[in-house]
């Protein structure tokens, strides 16, 4: 069993959530998947500020994807991590993980910021290259030789409260994934599931503010360990809302968050 580092995303300025958040709203929505993903930026940057070429790059990709008509988008936020702020995550709500990746790969014409994209005379106004141009400001921030791969998952909808949308008292996101054999039996993923229910129900008893957890689609993850060895996996993700960290501490330190984990 092998996890990173739990990572905390800080709130922003005051009067903001812990992400930067930007939706849209629809009559209906149908059951939907969330996106996240997870990249190292090649120079230190404070998404908090809002100056920030940054913060201005990722929020203007991400606007450009929610203002697409009939994108499968709906919702999406940004943050990085308090113990590494060059670790970036990006929470985008679709449709389902097909709508995602039609998004990726069918032709668009995608509302791009003027003051954030520059189009060619050479660029088609409808081809694939429209999400390429909105997506490659972005790839420019990101490390070119990351300690940690650029990770794209997909697991059940997050609720939006967890990243600090309309919810009072929690400033911080605690999230931790745990990386399994992707050969795992289905009888030996559901004692995994019903192991990982302890933990939860520890977390809901205590000053956690709400709690997710689920597997994510993808099944041949790769991951290195500690010790250069690579594998495929499955990925169990868990994101915890907190009003701050020393929340987060003093209900680690706690007998029963002892005996939950031990069950991990």
């Amino acid at each position: 069993l092998n996890s990173h580092p739990p990572s905390f995303l800080p709130q922003s300025p005051p009067h903001r959530p812990p992400f930067s958040a930007t939706t849209t709203t629809t009559t209906t929505i149908p059951k939907m998947i969330t996106e996240t993903a997870t990249f190292e930026l090649a120079s230190p940057a404070d998404l908090s500020d809002a100056s920030s070429p940054t913060t201005s790059i990722i929020q203007a990709f991400l606007t450009a994807i929610l203002n697409t008509k009939n994108s499968g988008a709906h919702a999406a936020y940004f943050g990085q991590s308090l113990e590494k702020p060059d670790t970036i995550i990006l929470s985008i709500d679709w449709d389902s993980t097909e709508a995602h990746n039609q998004f990726a790969t069918s032709r668009y014409v995608i509302p791009l910021p003027r003051t954030s994209y520059t189009r060619t005379k050479n660029t088609p106004p409808n081809d694939n290259s429209v999400y390429e141009l909105i997506l490659s400001p972005v790839k420019k921030l990101m490390n070119p030789t990351p300690t940690t791969p650029l990770q794209i998952l997909h697991v059940p909808p997050i609720p939006h409260t967890l990243f600090g949308s309309q919810s009072e008292g929690i400033n911080i996101a605690e999230i931790v994934f745990f990386y399994f054999p992707a050969s795992l039996t289905p009888e030996a993923t559901a004692d995994i599931t019903a192991k990982m229910g302890k933990l939860r129900s520890v977390l809901e008893r205590s000053e956690a503010k709400g709690v997710f957890e689920g597997w994510a689609e993808e099944r041949n993850v790769v991951y290195t360990n500690s010790k250069g060895e690579e594998g495929k996996c499955k990925v169990w993700v868990n994101v915890v809302g907190w009003e701050d960290v020393a929340a987060h501490e003093r209900v680690v330190e706690s007998e029963e968050f002892e005996i939950g984990r031990a069950h991990v």
